[in-house]
């Protein structure tokens, strides 16, 4: 079973490799039916990522920190994910809790700037009602010795019910989730209607933002060429002739 998996993750891999997406996807998804272990979800998350499927992305890669809750790689991309959705206060927290465990980390940190700035743009800030949907652990997670429980979630397909293998979770910093649906739907709802209006407050900035680093682009590019040209006409030059006017 477990070398069934691992010749798709490879065939995934090498399908992601050619950038066929799509066809990575349903690797990593056969590989993960199959045994299920979080590097075939986290290379799952990263193959919704590039297709832009940035739902699915983040449920791969929180489905992976539920079997690791210390990979880095799947937190890095549910922070991702969550960019991707608007969801900036809680892509914000996973790459700061990316550079807990790794502080060396450049693309957290570069990331981590990126959404600090929109926190700040859209004034979203962790308060005491946040702290329940967003919850980070405490500096010395775990403190206490982890338990063993059963991870059961619905199959894709029509046939039921699939039980997953045991997983290794910290019961003792489990979040304090809502047990009503409804609420967790209405609070997403309210930070949707939140993150629209801010977002349509913001849009004129934005936009002139973007027409402006277009310009600076396009400014470099032009240098770039300009100078590329008159290194051509230096090689040019003869080695003991007179050196022309430009």
């Amino acid at each position: 079973m477990e070398a069934r998996a691992k010749s798709y993750k490879n065939l995934g891999d090498n399908a992601f490799r050619r950038r066929k997406y799509a066809e990575a996807a349903a690797m990593y998804n056969k590989a993960v039916d199959v045994h299920p272990q979080p590097v075939y979800m986290s290379s799952l998350a990263a193959t919704y990522l590039e297709l832009e499927d940035y739902e699915k992305a983040e449920d791969a890669a929180s489905m992976a920190l539920i079997h690791d809750p210390r990979m880095t790689r799947a937190r890095f991309l549910r922070g991702l994910a969550r960019k991707g959705r608007h969801q900036y206060l809680a892509a914000k927290i996973d790459f700061e809790m990316v550079l807990r465990e790794d502080p060396i980390c450049a693309e957290a940190e570069e990331e981590l700037g990126g959404m600090q700035r929109l926190c700040k743009m859209f004034g979203l800030s962790v308060d005491d009602s946040d702290s329940a949907q967003y919850p980070s652990p405490s500096p010395d997670w775990p403190a206490q010795p982890p338990m063993v429980i059963e991870v059961v979630k619905p199959h894709s397909h029509a046939s039921g019910l699939r039980r997953l293998p045991d997983s290794i979770v910290d019961f003792h910093n489990l979040p304090d989730i809502p047990r009503s649906t409804e609420n967790i739907r209405q609070r997403n709802l309210n930070y949707l209607k939140e993150t629209h209006v801010a977002m349509r407050a913001a849009w004129p900035k934005l936009k002139r933002a973007a027409q402006e680093e277009r310009a600076r682009k396009a400014e470099r590019i032009a240098e770039t060429r300009r100078n590329m040209e008159l290194f051509a006409m230096i090689d040019m030059l003869p080695e003991d002739g007179p050196v022309p006017s430009l």
